[in-house]
């Protein structure tokens, strides 16, 4: 329905513009032909003066009928352009949905019974090079809540929804990713989508952009903190990381002080994070640390995720204190 509204939108415009084309070429013609009119070219005498003018005057109506005709086979051109092109669209169009009904029947068998891990990921992964991100992302949620699929495909199919420039396909991107943080966690350390991990906020939404550090502060809490200082401590830096550019670089002062809040807790968890060598810039979180240090936040969404932080931090201080020498982090100085 979207794509047919769409092509009717575009045909209504390009007959639009050839009526207004053709309303000014009919226009000028009549104007044109009304000043010979009143300039007496049409008038008949026995002069050869008044012969000559009159031979000059078919010469430039001739000419203007030669570029009136011109610019209709222009137009005419382009009309047909226009239609082609829209035939051609509609027709990928309808080779993609054909497609992605074909990827969704890989998710079962033909017996009925749920396809294997692996195809289940790689049916996602199709859906979404096709460009049916809303359609990935729902089933990802889905899969993701019977535990059906692991964090990095759920990751992978967020990431690609975040680079749409659609704030509709964005926000419900960032929202699986708030419902499920515990998913992002791997036996391989974390998943963080890659336009959150650079934080690109030229495109991203507001909303991604304010709850984005709320699912890192989230994902961060479900994995015990000696268990990040000891055997995940590249993951943690790189999700500190990627608030303090969300510090560095976010223009909107609410969003910068929400990010500051959390990232002033994740910075206290981790006292000797030093210099981030981030592949964006190298990021120094003992300067971070001093300017966010005295943040309190308003908002009931960061305060919530404030105070899970600080249970899980707490946690981990009335245990035995961690040995973070016996893995060097290539990520700090």
């Amino acid at each position: 329905m979207a794509n047919q509204s769409r092509q009717l939108n575009e045909a209504s415009k390009t007959n639009r513009m050839i009526t207004v084309a053709l309303a000014a070429i009919v226009l000028v013609f009549g104007v044109f032909t009304f000043v010979l009119w009143r300039a007496h070219f049409f008038t008949q005498t026995a002069s050869d003066s008044s012969s000559k003018l009159v031979a000059q005057a078919l010469t430039l109506v001739g000419g203007l009928v030669g570029a009136i005709v011109s610019i209709l086979g222009i137009l005419l051109r382009y009309s047909m352009d226009r239609q082609t092109e829209a035939r051609q669209q509609e027709a990928e169009d309808r080779l993609k949905l054909e497609a992605a009904t074909r990827v969704i029947q890989l998710f079962v068998n033909g017996d009925g019974r749920q396809a294997p891990a692996t195809q289940i990921a790689g049916g996602l992964l199709t859906l979404s090079s096709l460009g049916q991100h809303s359609l990935a992302l729902v089933l990802t949620a889905d899969l993701l809540r019977r535990e059906k699929i692991d964090g990095s495909t759920a990751c992978e199919v967020i990431g690609q929804a975040l680079q749409q420039n659609s704030e509709e396909i964005q926000i419900s991107a960032i929202s699986v990713m708030v419902n499920y943080p515990a998913a992002m966690i791997t036996d391989n350390g974390v998943e963080i989508p890659k336009p959150i991990l650079n934080w690109e906020c030229k495109k991203l939404c507001v909303y991604v952009r304010e709850w984005a550090p709320v699912a890192l502060g989230d994902i961060m809490t479900k994995r015990p903190l000696a268990t990040w200082r000891e055997q995940y401590p590249y993951d943690a830096y790189g999700a500190i990381g990627a608030l303090a550019l969300g510090w560095l670089h976010e223009s909107d002062p609410q969003m910068k002080y929400d990010i500051g809040v959390i990232l002033n807790c994740l910075l206290d968890a981790f006292p000797d994070s030093g210099v981030l060598f981030h592949p964006l810039e190298a990021i120094d979180t003992d300067k971070i640390r001093l300017e966010v240090k005295d943040l309190q936040s308003p908002r009931s969404q960061v305060r919530d995720v404030v105070e899970r932080l600080k249970t899980w931090k707490n946690g981990a201080d009335q245990g035995a204190s961690p040995n973070l020498s016996a893995s060097p982090n290539p990520l700090k100085s």
